[in-house]
């Protein structure tokens, strides 16, 4: 059959290799000669490939475990900046009451008051009820607040000398 102007001459499908037409492997056309480009393709994939091996992987270092050390002295310390307010704070009162309590009594503080069974307050601290009695052991020459509180009743304030003795006598007045 010639190709008219109509038909199409028949195509072959020819793979990179050269060796697969229409399906078929076939070997190569001896009688076919080659280009200068082709030659040099066919002499390059001839050439064995060279692989480079990939390098070692790095060794493996074996990672310390966490210590539990670091996280329980954290624990500790913060503990400690929580408890160091209230701890300084107990302290500092032990250590007024000792004064207190070490200090030689100059005098003798007495306080009633009527009715009788009132809160007695010295120096802003509720220290017992009327008629309360103990030593004068504030400084001398100081004057100390005094309150006297009963339900139902006005407060009375007032205050004593330190250091010497003293007798106070409360009339509580009804609201």
């Amino acid at each position: 059959m010639v190709p008219g102007k109509d038909e199409k001459a028949p195509t072959f499908a020819v793979g990179r290799d050269g060796d697969k037409i229409d399906g078929i492997y076939r070997g190569r056309d001896p009688r076919r000669t080659y280009t200068q480009t082709e030659e040099a393709q066919l002499e390059l994939a001839s050439r064995p490939v060279k692989r480079e091996e990939p390098p070692p992987p790095p060794p493996i270092v074996p990672r310390r475990g966490h210590s539990t050390r670091g996280i329980v002295i954290a624990i500790v310390l913060a503990l400690i900046a929580f408890a160091l307010p209230f701890v300084v704070r107990a302290g500092m009162r032990a250590w007024d009451e000792r004064n207190l309590r070490m200090s030689k009594p100059k005098g003798l503080i007495v306080i009633d008051s009527t009715p009788s069974d009132a809160r007695v307050f010295l120096n802003g601290a509720e220290v017992g009820r009327t008629p309360y009695v103990a030593p004068n052991t504030f400084a001398p020459a100081t004057d100390v607040p005094i309150v006297i509180k009963y339900p139902g009743a006005q407060d009375w304030t007032g205050s004593l000398p330190g250091g010497t003795n003293t007798t106070i006598s409360a009339e509580l007045q009804a609201k």
